[in-house]
Formats: structure tokens, sequence, C-alpha cells
């Protein structure tokens, strides 16, 4: 799917409810800001490691941003931010051309990347009935940023790394649950994929 495609794509979502749904209905607006385990894309280069005993990975985040628009008791749609950072080095042994010996190679990979994604969620219960709690599940589709930054030591032997076409794209599915202590100010925990497996986080809803 090309960029331009993807984009089109993203527009007819974040239009389409408005005809779907008749404007009588009464929205509700819920923003969440949580942070979620395990960085992902530290994982990842935990598992491909190869036991290298100068191998270190480590990240900030992800941190979850939402924007939620409830166009039904039991639909919404909004925007889902979500971003995390890595910094992985390792070293490697390469050969020195000048000095004809084997040494080591400091190599770093390091980059943030962030994610806008159009999220639809199914709410299973009805608000008037179970005010304080809310339980859905959401899928997104989007956009990803961010490209990783390779260096090394030894400059000749950076290493190179491609990334597919479908990188760009940002995919997101997770199952949710809030509870509002007042009328306005709760807490949510998600579960599933979007740069994260757990997320917790705070939820205000006007």
């Amino acid at each position: 799917m090309s960029i331009l495609n993807m984009k089109k794509l993203l527009i007819i979502l974040a239009i389409l409810p408005h005809f779907l749904i008749a404007n009588e209905i009464e929205q509700k607006h819920t923003i969440s800001l949580g942070i979620g385990a395990p960085n992902m894309t530290v994982s990842l280069f935990n598992i491909f490691n190869n036991y290298n005993n100068n191998f270190s990975a480590k990240g900030t985040g992800p941190f979850h941003l939402k924007y939620e628009n409830r166009i039904h008791p039991h639909m919404s749609i909004g925007l889902n931010i979500n971003s995390a950072s890595y910094d992985i080095r390792y070293v490697d042994n390469v050969l020195d051309t000048n000095k004809g010996t084997i040494v080591p190679n400091n190599v770093r990979i390091k980059g943030r990347n962030t994610a806008f994604n159009i999220r639809y969620n199914v709410h299973f219960l009805k608000p008037e009935n179970f005010p304080k709690f809310d339980c859905y599940f959401g899928l997104g589709l989007g956009m990803r940023f961010g490209k990783p930054v390779l260096s090394s030591e030894y400059s000749y032997y950076t290493p190179s790394l491609k990334l597919p076409n479908f990188s760009v794209i940002g995919l997101e599915s997770t199952l949710g649950m809030r509870y509002f202590f007042t009328d306005h100010i709760g807490v949510y925990t998600e579960i599933g994929l979007a740069k994260s497996i757990v997320q917790l986080g705070l939820s205000g809803r006007f």
C-alpha cells in the first residue's frame, strides 16, 4: 500500500462515522495519558543479541496519548499517539586495515518511533447503565514516523538497515477498561499490541 493510498484510507475512516451516526446522538469526549510495557523495540533487539556480552538495549516509553469521541453508546472514534525511543549498543570485532589487526568496533543504533493511528472502539457497556465503568475493544490504523540512526567507531563498518515499505504503517489492537472515580477523572488499562503489551494511565472525560 502506497503512502498516498494510506492517507486516503485514513481520511475515509475519519469521516465515515459522521455519515453513519445521527447528529442528535450525544457525544462524549475522553482524553487518556498512559505508559506501557515492555518497550517492544528494545525487547526485539534483546531477543536477537546473540548473547553478546557487550550488548545493551535501553529505551523510554512507550507513552500513549489518546483522544476518543463517543459517537454511539457502543462505538467511538479517536486518535491515538504512541511513542517510544530506543538506544542499542554493542561491540563487533572488525579488521583495522591501517594496523592490520582485529579491533573492537562500538556500534550504536538509536531513534524514536511515533505512530498516529485513527482508532475505532467497540464498547460493551452502556454509559447510562454503568456510569463508572467502560470496557472496550479497539482497532487502530495509521502511520509511523521515525527512522533509526546507525553509527560506529569505525565508520567504514557502520551497519546498514533497510526497512520494508510497510514499516510506515501503524497498527494496534487492544482490549481495555476504564474506571472513573468522579464524573470526569478515572484510570484506564489496556492489554494488546500498541508498541507495548500492557498500558496503565489516567483518563479524563467531558
